[in-house]
């Protein structure tokens, strides 16, 4: 069994821009926090106008009216204003896909305000974009304990445990990121995933590949060979002939799913 452990090309993190763009669009749902995971890169998705704190510390209204998604700890903090600048400065930067510069303003931020929860989220977005990935899952960690209800970046710090192959670590957080926000396809499928690397309860894992496999086809592979394991062949058979109606037609791996199809179906 092949196992995606690198998410870049594969899942992004989400910065608190684009997370908060995506729970204002009009009929946006849980499931569309990062787009399309195989899509484009997470600089290309940020927008100007979404979500940040304005610079005296309030934050902007979604367009239906209705307040920000923030944490317990975002509403009783006041960010200090130069801190703000600092983290407008960084926003700024990532817009034009300058990560290196968004990483020192954001790092000026966190240094003015250490408990300034999304300037150490987006520090930990914009480490992992330049490869710094364990030093990513701190500033994650960081902002999970002051604020264990921020949802980008409890979603954030099991991604970035399983690009690191951490996958004991995974099963918890995932599980956590999944109660706040239950259609994130993304930690659906790296929970399955680490489910099935760690030998964890099948049907458990079997319910995440199945809930993740609209976005991640090669979900359906693994489930196959879960069932397959425990005797259920026409089932497992059923997910590779979903996966080959999914699968482009030029798709290298087609040619080794039909002939694991041929053989289930013996």
């Amino acid at each position: 069994m092949k196992v995606h452990t690198s998410l870049f090309g594969l899942i992004f993190l989400i910065s608190v821009t684009s997370y908060a763009q995506s729970r204002r669009r009009p009929g946006a749902t849980q499931t569309s926090a990062f787009e399309d995971p195989f899509d484009r890169p997470l600089n290309q998705r940020l927008n100007p106008d979404a979500n940040w704190p304005n610079t005296d510390g309030s934050r902007h209204r979604n367009s239906d009216g209705s307040a920000a998604t923030v944490s317990l700890q975002q509403l009783q903090h006041k960010v200090p204003k130069q801190a703000l600048k600092e983290f407008e400065k960084a926003r700024t930067a990532s817009i034009k896909g300058d990560n290196e510069t968004a990483l020192d303003h954001l790092q000026n931020a966190v240094q003015l305000d250490p408990e300034f929860v999304d300037a150490h989220n987006d520090l930990g977005v914009a480490l992992a974009k330049l490869g710094n990935t364990g030093e990513a899952v701190e500033q994650f960690q960081k902002v999970v304990s002051l604020a264990p209800d921020h949802n980008p970046a409890v979603r954030n710090l099991s991604l970035a445990l399983y690009m690191l192959q951490r996958y004991h670590d995974v099963l918890p957080v995932a599980r956590r990121a999944l109660k706040i926000e239950p259609g994130l396809l993304d930690v659906h499928y790296i929970l399955g995933v680490s489910l099935m690397v760690e030998h964890g309860e099948r049907k458990e894992a079997l319910e995440n590949l199945e809930r993740a496999a609209p976005k991640f086809p090669e979900a359906r592979v693994m489930a196959s060979d879960l069932l397959a394991k425990i005797g259920r062949r026409e089932d497992a058979a059923w997910q590779l002939e979903e996966y080959l109606r999914a699968a482009p037609k030029g798709e290298t791996s087609r040619q080794e799913i039909e002939t694991r199809l041929a053989h289930l179906r013996q």
